[in-house]
């Protein structure tokens, strides 16, 4: 029997594994890792309570080997995340779910509302024009979703000191994920919390954090965040519209060859109603086929690797910026 011993020293594990780059699940040798995001990510929907929960993933963990269960967050309505540890490496893979589209229910209903204060409204919950009416009825705790996923992952790293933190998520998650990732990095250049997140089709979550900051999140955190998507996607179109108001970094499609012609729903919902509201007859319709995580995970599982679409270029330096923002021409 072997005993992996891991030594202390303040916030550093001696003998614990960096994450890899979120950048390199474009590689071509890498759907590996595509596949344990896909998988931490399929548990946050149906191992927690929503509209997609299955009683027989209750207490799942990753397929893959090493990884057990550590923090969730899992009430019926809300914030929505688990923490997946792997003592053998010291690392933590923090997974956010993203939104119940089943409206009917309390989980749906919280995270439409939430969604609207991410996205769409201004981030003081004082403004309900033009969410949906029952938003009303949930206190601003409830909604403060960035705030939760704040808690959740400082909670998280403070059970598993010195452990290396990866963040996924997809949707409503993979923006939230985002969001942590780029939030310790701003001010005068502290080193960064966490190794980045690489996620399932985010919205726009550089305007979001631009809009409860001062900090422009630009190039020199490019690297922190990876995102993969369908050129198809509904929530892709509405990112990319706000180009570098919305998204900066890293950005992978699956591409037409990879995933088939676009319905009629879908290309009427990116020439013409994405600007107006996902929530549209013909982009909800695309949704339904180009953002559903199930969607991904069917492309995941295929062993097609999305394409880097990105502006900026992986560099020698990037190394150097993971551990200190401030120290390479490479991070800025």
């Amino acid at each position: 029997m072997s005993i992996v011993l891991f030594l202390v020293l303040g916030a550093v594990v001696v003998g614990a594994t960096p994450w890899w780059e979120p950048a390199s699940i474009f590689d071509d040798n890498t759907t590996d890792r595509l596949l344990l995001l896909s998988n931490a990510t399929r548990l946050s929907y149906v191992s927690t309570h929503g509209s997609y929960y299955n009683p027989s993933d209750a207490n799942a963990t990753l397929a893959q080997a090493g990884w057990i269960r550590g923090h969730e967050e899992n009430p019926e309505f809300g914030f929505h995340a688990i923490a997946f540890v792997n003592p053998a490496a010291a690392r933590l893979l923090i997974a956010i779910r993203g939104t119940d589209l089943n409206v009917s229910g309390l989980s749906g209903q919280a995270d439409v509302c939430a969604d609207h204060f991410l996205w769409d409204a201004p981030p003081d919950f004082a403004n309900f024009s033009g969410a949906p009416d029952f938003c009303a009825k949930f206190n601003r705790s409830t909604l403060d979703y960035f705030g939760a996923a704040r808690s959740f992952l400082a909670s998280a790293k403070a059970s598993y000191p010195g452990y290396h933190v990866l963040l996924t998520g997809h949707s409503l998650g993979a923006g939230l994920a985002a969001m942590l990732a780029l939030w310790p990095s701003s001010g005068a250049c502290p080193g960064p919390a966490n190794d980045g997140a690489a996620v399932f089709s985010a919205p726009d979550y550089l305007y979001a954090l631009r809009r409860r900051t001062n900090e422009s999140f630009g190039d020199a955190q490019a690297y922190r965040v990876a995102v993969v998507a369908d050129e198809f996607d509904p929530v892709f179109y509405r990112a990319k519209e706000r180009a570098f108001e919305g998204m900066v970094g890293w950005r992978g499609l699956w591409v037409e060859s990879q995933t088939g012609a676009p319905s009629v729903a879908c290309e009427v919902c990116d020439l013409v109603e994405h600007a107006k509201s996902l929530e549209t007859p013909f982009c909800f319709a695309c949704m339904l086929t180009r953002h559903v995580f199930s969607h991904y995970e069917a492309l995941v599982a295929s062993g097609g690797v999305p394409k880097n679409i990105s502006r900026v270029q992986l560099c020698t330096g990037s190394e150097t910026c993971r551990q200190n923002p401030c120290a390479s021409p490479c991070c800025g």
